[in-house]
């Protein structure tokens, strides 16, 4: 009689900490873009970002002209095997500017953004916007690097 009620008592401590297991998440796409209308990127700023594990920028970066712009929106395309929340950070020449948490839905094509106010007496210099779990904030899933003239 004992060893059915372990047996079972197994099986349910195996399942609950299999569902406490981390999520996956995988940036897909990611757009610099001057809104998102309909859940989609409008007017991208060129070249396009290179999502990468917190890697320094190589190659062209988009350049966003503070004069003209008053507004950037970071778009993020995101394979999830879960739901949880995941947060953009915003830094400016290495100093966080912003944290945004979004919740996020298990799916393989998953549409979330967050934006900043660009304003040209404070915002110029190098930018990047760092993608992460909320829970794990350490664990870099994309950075993204841009310029703002």
């Amino acid at each position: 009689m004992l060893k059915p009620f372990i047996l079972a008592l197994l099986v349910l401590v195996s399942l609950v900490g299999f569902r406490s297991a981390s999520v996956a998440q995988e940036v897909v796409d990611s757009i610099i873009a001057r809104d998102v209308v309909d859940m989609n990127p409008v007017n991208p700023f060129e070249p396009g970002v290179t999502c990468k594990n917190g890697a320094e920028p190589s190659g062209p970066m988009p350049v966003i002209d503070s004069q003209e712009e008053g507004r950037v929106f970071f778009w993020t395309r995101i394979n999830s095997s879960g739901d949880g929340m995941l947060r953009h950070s915003w830094y400016k020449d290495g100093v966080e500017m912003a944290v945004v948490d979004l919740e996020l839905v298990e799916s393989s094509a998953f549409r979330t953004w967050s934006s900043k106010n660009i304003d040209p007496n404070f915002h110029t210099g190098n930018w990047k916007v760092v993608v992460t779990s909320a829970s794990d904030p350490s664990d870099i899933i994309c950075a993204a690097h841009f310029l703002v003239n």
